[in-house]
């Protein structure tokens, strides 16, 4: 398990200089879609649910490291960042106040894995379900999906690849036949 100031840093390194409101909310997000896609914490903090959302009353000006995270960790992050790291604070905040992991919390009580799991978990399913819909519905009009345009789909539904990109990977993978 990380430590939280590694994270934080890993988050920092991506975002660049960023309030602490965000930054803490970002942690948030890291935790939430590492235990939907990995069933375990990505750190030991608790998360509290406070009047402006999710906060992590650890992460604050402590060093940390970011090269101490593993790969499955970075790539937590890297999602994580590339999904809400262009929101602002205040988005940031009215988001996760939206979410069922804050709103089934009491005002300063730590939030629930399991709650954010399940929550998030159910978001990673409905990614999946999507792609499968996708791939039936090329099936339908005679186009076999490869293994590498699903990875693909599956890096834009989790925000780890924009549409763009993965166009563009695709296109080259044609010329280059």
């Amino acid at each position: 398990m990380a430590r939280v100031e590694d994270v934080m840093a890993a988050v920092r390194a991506r975002t660049g200089p960023e309030p602490l409101a965000k930054l803490r909310t970002l942690l948030y997000y890291a935790q939430a879609w590492h235990l939907a896609t990995h069933r375990r914490p990505l750190f030991g903090a608790a998360i509290e649910a406070r009047r402006e959302g999710p906060v992590v009353p650890e992460a604050g000006d402590r060093q940390g490291d970011p090269a101490a995270l593993t790969e499955q960790e970075q790539e937590v992050v890297r999602g994580v960042v590339a999904r809400y790291g262009s929101f602002s604070p205040a988005e940031l905040s009215a988001m996760a106040r939206e979410e069922q992991p804050w709103r089934a919390t009491g005002a300063g009580e730590p939030l629930s894995h399991e709650v954010m799991a399940r929550y998030f978990g159910r978001q990673v399913s409905e990614h999946d379900t999507a792609i499968e819909e996708a791939r039936a519905g090329a099936r339908l009009e005679g186009v076999e999906v490869t293994a590498g345009c699903v990875d693909s789909m599956r890096e834009v539904a989790e925000g780890r690849l924009s549409t763009e990109d993965a166009i563009e990977r695709r296109v080259r993978a044609l010329l280059s036949r």
